[in-house]
C-alpha cells in the first residue's frame, strides 16, 4: 500500500494547497487546482493508497476551503476501493478515521 502525508498546516491559500496535493499524490501535469479536478484525480487512483491529511483548525482562514477538501476526499474514498484517509487538524488531534467496504479499519 501507498502511504502518503500531505502537511497543509502553513499552505497560505487555495493554490498552494492544491500544489501540495499534486506533488504528493503525484498528480498529472494536467491537474487544475480546483475541487473538480481533485475529485477526478482520486477517483482515477487504482493503486491502494492511505493519505494522511494534516491540516489547520477550521478557525484558520483557510477553515471553510478546508472543509471542502475533506469532503471531496470522503466522497472519493466511499467510491474507490484503493483509497483511504486520515485526517488531523494543527494540534495533532484526530479528526476523521475511514473503513474499507468491507467495513475493516484502514490502518497503515
Amino acid at each position: 500500500m501507498k502511504k502518503v502525508k500531505i502537511n497543509l498546516i502553513s499552505a497560505p491559500d487555495k493554490n498552494e494547497i492544491h500544489r501540495l496535493l499534486k506533488e504528493g499524490l503525484e498528480f498529472p501535469d494536467s491537474y487544475s487546482p480546483n475541487l473538480d479536478a481533485l475529485s477526478e484525480c482520486l477517483a482515477d487512483i487504482e493503486e491502494d493508497t492511505c493519505v494522511g491529511l494534516f491540516e489547520p483548525t477550521e478557525e484558520s482562514p483557510l477553515g471553510g476551503y478546508i472543509r471542502l477538501i475533506n469532503s471531496v476526499f470522503v466522497d472519493a474514498e466511499e467510491s474507490n476501493p484503493h483509497l483511504c484517509v486520515f485526517i488531523f487538524q494543527k494540534e495533532g488531534k484526530f479528526i476523521q478515521w475511514h473503513f474499507d467496504r468491507s467495513g475493516q479499519a484502514l490502518l497503515g
